[in-house]
């Protein structure tokens, strides 16, 4: 919690900022809940990465007709039990949502540690 004064010749303002601190577990329980990553998100990433679509595309002389993904943390390297990546990323890869959170507590940065975009926890989505 923090208390603050500001003072500009005779006028002052106080800010007073309340703060919760919530467990890892909550936050993650309340993030995989309200995730709503459309089933075509990887579609549309494709498509944005220039890689096309074959119903649409047909003419394209490259097409991913598979992807191999680790499922390791690239954080921790431990098996990722919540898949997540922020709104902004545009990588398939993913990393594990209660790790990020913690190192996130931790160290007070919240960049997406395989692409360094910033994402906001209300930005961060659990995938699959």
């Amino acid at each position: 919690n923090i208390l603050r004064y500001f003072r500009d010749g005779d006028r002052c303002c106080f800010v007073v900022r309340l703060v919760e601190e919530v467990e890892v577990d909550t936050v993650v329980a309340r993030i995989a809940s309200e995730s709503d990553l459309a089933t075509d998100w990887g579609r549309k990433l494709l498509k944005k990465m220039g890689v096309g679509d074959c119903e649409s595309d047909s003419d394209d002389d490259v097409m991913v007709t598979d992807m191999n993904l680790s499922l390791k943390c690239p954080i921790t390297t431990a098996r990722i039990t919540h898949p997540a990546r922020g709104n902004a990323c545009t990588h398939f890869t993913c990393f594990d949502l209660g790790t990020f959170l913690s190192m996130a507590r931790k160290y007070k940065r919240t960049d997406c540690p395989l692409c360094q975009k910033t994402v906001p926890p209300d930005e961060l989505k659990v995938c699959g």
